[in-house]
């Protein structure tokens, strides 16, 4: 970990993106929102906020950041629906004004939406 005291405060952001591969069917649920289990996606995205929040808990070296917004984008990809798969793709975007860049928080957030999925 890098002695961040010396840096400037200014605007940051960070996008990732991940996938979730399912078979049709069970992704079908997740779009229509007609899951057994709920409203599965509402779930996920909380995670995904919570994932992004503990970052500096859960990775070595990363700096606490007070993070002022978490974004998801949720799309569900016609070309995957082929040979029996299909997917979720999920996009984040993390901002904060920090010393510091928000990647690692904005991974950390597609991780926890995907895995809670």
């Amino acid at each position: 970990m890098h002695d961040a005291s010396e840096e400037e405060m200014t605007n940051r952001s960070a996008s990732a993106r991940g996938f979730f591969h399912a078979t049709p069917d069970l992704i079908s649920h997740f779009e229509m929102d007609t899951h057994p289990r709920g409203c599965t996606l509402a779930v996920a995205e909380a995670v995904g906020r919570q994932f992004a929040k503990a970052t500096s808990l859960a990775m070595p070296l990363c700096h606490p950041v007070q993070i002022t917004a978490i974004e998801f984008q949720v799309s569900f990809p016609a070309s995957s629906r082929s040979e029996g798969n299909a997917s979720i793709a999920v996009a984040s975007t993390v901002r904060a004004r920090s010393p510091v860049g928000v990647e690692m928080e904005s991974i950390m957030a597609v991780m926890g939406y995907l895995a809670s999925t």
